[in-house]
């Protein structure tokens, strides 16, 4: 297993896997990961498994706010 932060060449995958999660009308779409992964991208984490498959991914943003 491999803990790695997103890259915009994961948008795709993130995308997809997305789609699995959620119903079509609920799931983030590939413009919006575009943009998490560009401003919070710190805060965005994929996990792969040996062969480099996605399994699994998290994401938000970091703030002081209650």
């Amino acid at each position: 297993m491999n803990i790695r932060k997103a890259s915009m060449a994961d948008l795709e995958a993130v995308a997809s896997m997305e789609l699995l999660c959620f119903p079509k009308a609920e799931a983030a779409t590939i413009e919006s990961f575009e943009q998490r992964i560009a401003v919070f991208g710190d805060s965005f984490w994929l996990l792969e498994d040996e062969n480099g498959r996605l399994i699994g991914m998290i994401n938000g943003m970091v703030t002081d706010e209650p």
